[in-house]
C-alpha cells in the first residue's frame, strides 16, 4: 500500500515517524500560507503529487483549505482519504473564536468561523481518522456518522528538539532573579479559554504556596487572545508583591527546551486537551508532572508512577501535592525519570511510524 501524507504545519508530527518506515510512504510539506493564488497553487501541488506518486491512501495532518482541496481530489480519483487529528478541530476553532470575541476582535472571530465551516466540509470527505488518544476517538465517534472502526489511535511524538535531549538550561534567554533557585513551569496556549482557566486555577493555588517558599517561582510560557486577561487576573488576585514578582508570563517562547531544563516541576491544567504535547515534552526532559484528570491526560500519566493526577475541584489536595513535590527532591527525580523512560519506550519514532501505517492500512481495507 502506497501512502501519501500531506502536511503544512508542525510537519514533524507525521514526517518523523513515517521517515523511519522503509515502505512506500511519501510526506509532502505544502508550506501553506494564505495569500494571493494560494488555493490555485495548493490545488496544483497536491494534484501533481498524487498523479506522480499514485497513492492508495492519502492522509492530511491539518484541515482548512489544504484539507478540503486534498479531500476533494481524493474523491475525484477514488483514493481513500484520511484526516489525522491531535484534538477536536471544530471544538478548538470554537474556543479560539470565543477568545477573539471576548477581545472584541470581530475580524479574527469571523475568519475563524469561516475556517470552521471549511474544516467541516473537509471532514465530511474523510473515509477515516487517525487520532492521538482513546478519549479523542470516543468523543469524535459520537459526533460522527462513521463507524468506530474508521477511527484509529496513534499517539504523536514530542518535538524534535526536545527528543534530542542535548539542550542546555543556560541557552534560555529567560532570566530569573538570583533568589529563585527552583521553578514551576506551565507551557500552554492562551488562545483557548479552557487552558486559560487552567492557568488561573494554578495561580490561585500557587499564590498561597509561594508566600512561604521565597526561593520558588512560577513561569507561564504561551501566547494567545487571553494573555492580557491573564495579566489582569494576576494583578487583581495576587496581593503579595513579592509573590507577584515571582510570577512570570513570557508569552510565546520559540526555543522552549532550555526552559524545561531550567524547571523543577511541570504543572498543567486544561479541560480541552486530548493528548497535550507539552506533557510529552516535559516528560522527555525528565520533569515531574502535576496535571488534572481529563481525557487523554489520563492516558499519558500513570498516577504516582510517571506523574501525579489531580482533581481540579479539590484545591486543598492540589496544594498538598505541590508542597509534597516541592519539599521532596528525591520524589521529583523518581517521577521525572519514570516519565522520561515511559516517553522513550512508548513514543519511539519507528514504532509510531509502523503503528501509523498499520492504522492507515486498516482504514484502507474497509473500502477495498
Amino acid at each position: 500500500m502506497k501512502v501519501l501524507a500531506v502536511t503544512w504545519r508542525r510537519t514533524w508530527k507525521i514526517a518523523d515517524p513515517l521517515s523511519r518506515i522503509n515502505k512506500d510512504v511519501k510526506v509532502v510539506n505544502l508550506n501553506f500560507h494564505p495569500g494571493k493564488n494560494t488555493i490555485h497553487k495548493t490545488y496544483k501541488k497536491i494534484k501533481s503529487e498524487i498523479t506522480r506518486f499514485e497513492p492508495d491512501i492519502v492522509m492530511v495532518d491539518a484541515l482548512y483549505v489544504g484539507g478540503l482541496i486534498t479531500g476533494t481530489i481524493c474523491k475525484q480519483k477514488s483514493i481513500t482519504f484520511v484526516v489525522r487529528s491531535g484534538g477536536d478541530p471544530l471544538r478548538a476553532r470554537d474556543q479560539a473564536a470565543q477568545g477573539h470575541l471576548s477581545q472584541k476582535n470581530l475580524n479574527k472571530y469571523l475568519k475563524i468561523r469561516i475556517a470552521s465551516q471549511i474544516d467541516r466540509m473537509a471532514l465530511r470527505l474523510a473515509d477515516g481518522r487517525i487520532v492521538v488518544s482513546k478519549s479523542l476517538k470516543k468523543d469524535l465517534t459520537k459526533k460522527s456518522n462513521k463507524s468506530g472502526k474508521r477511527f484509529r489511535v496513534v499517539p504523536q511524538p514530542p518535538k524534535p528538539e526536545i527528543r534530542e535531549m542535548d539542550i542546555e538550561p543556560d541557552n534560555t534567554t529567560t532570566t530569573l532573579p538570583k533568589n529563585i533557585t527552583h521553578n514551576i513551569l506551565t507551557v500552554t496556549n492562551l488562545k483557548y479559554k479552557g487552558k486559560f482557566e487552567g492557568v488561573k486555577l494554578l495561580i490561585d493555588i500557587l499564590k498561597r504556596i509561594l508566600i512561604k517558599h521565597p526561593n520558588w517561582g512560577y513561569v507561564i510560557a504561551g501566547d494567545g487572545a487571553y494573555i492580557n486577561q491573564l495579566k489582569t487576573y494576576i494583578n487583581r488576585v495576587v496581593k503579595h508583591d513579592d509573590v507577584k514578582k515571582r510570577l512570570y508570563i513570557l508569552g510565546y517562547v520559540p526555543d522552549i527546551g532550555p526552559l524545561y531544563k531550567k524547571s523543577d516541576i511541570f504543572a498543567y491544567v486544561s479541560e480541552i486537551d486530548y493528548y497535550p504535547n507539552t506533557i510529552l515534552e516535559a516528560m522527555s526532559m525528565g520533569l515531574p508532572i502535576i496535571a488534572n484528570k481529563n481525557r487523554g491526560i489520563m492516558e499519558q500519566i500513570n498516577h504516582r508512577g510517571n506523574g501525579i493526577l489531580i482533581d481540579k475541584e479539590n484545591q486543598s489536595q492540589i496544594e498538598t501535592i505541590f508542597l509534597e513535590l516541592m519539599n521532596d527532591p528525591q520524589l521529583r527525580d523518581e517521577l521525572g525519570s519514570s516519565a522520561q523512560r515511559w516517553v522513550k519506550q512508548s513514543h519511539n519514532l519507528k514504532t509510531l511510524g509502523m503503528d501509523m501505517v498499520q492504522a492507515l492500512n486498516q482504514i484502507y481495507e474497509l473500502d477495498n
